[in-house]
């Protein structure tokens, strides 16, 4: 939907920008929720920051609330955190961590926490730190493999792939 819009087209992002608003437009639209409606509009006119906003305070709503909402919670923080992934690394990282939290609490060993790993993984290469992103996918790998998740440990090691890349 998003991809084929004038509106992305217009907004001159990079190839890999366009596929992470992308796919987080896809999880937006799969998780439902008349509250995030309100980012689907704001993406569709390519305002990526405020609909990251909007997405935002949907996963605060959520993690004040039950423990099946705060699961919930973690999957909105991750929409975030791809959508500030385009706009805003500092929120970005901001949306990652709380997303890693929800998850460390939610269960210590889960598909989530491999999942908020990454991300953060994702933001320090973004930063240059590329000491901290293998810290964050080692972490992120350990808990895939021993989860035996293989749609997560082929995300790490291209993750693992794109910093041996990036440091030459």
């Amino acid at each position: 939907l998003l991809r084929n819009s004038a509106a992305m087209s217009g907004l001159g992002f990079d190839p890999e920008s366009e596929r992470t608003i992308t796919r987080a437009l896809t999880t937006i639209i799969e998780s439902g929720g008349r509250r995030k409606a309100a980012a689907i509009n704001y993406l569709i006119e390519g305002d990526v920051s405020t609909a990251a906003e909007a997405i935002e305070e949907v996963a605060r709503d959520q993690s004040d609330a039950s423990h099946e909402t705060r699961k919930a919670a973690a999957t909105s923080w991750r929409e975030a955190g791809a959508l500030y992934y385009s706009s805003s690394i500092e929120k970005a990282v901001l949306s990652y961590e709380s997303m890693f939290n929800a998850a460390l609490e939610l269960q210590p060993q889960s598909e989530r926490l491999a999942t908020a790993l990454r991300g953060l993984g994702a933001v320090a290469k973004l930063r240059g730190d590329y000491a901290a992103a293998r810290s964050y996918l080692s972490r992120s790998m350990l808990i895939a493999e021993e989860s035996n998740v293989q749609r997560e440990i082929i995300l790490d090691l291209l993750l693992f792939g794109a910093v041996a890349r990036a440091q030459g």
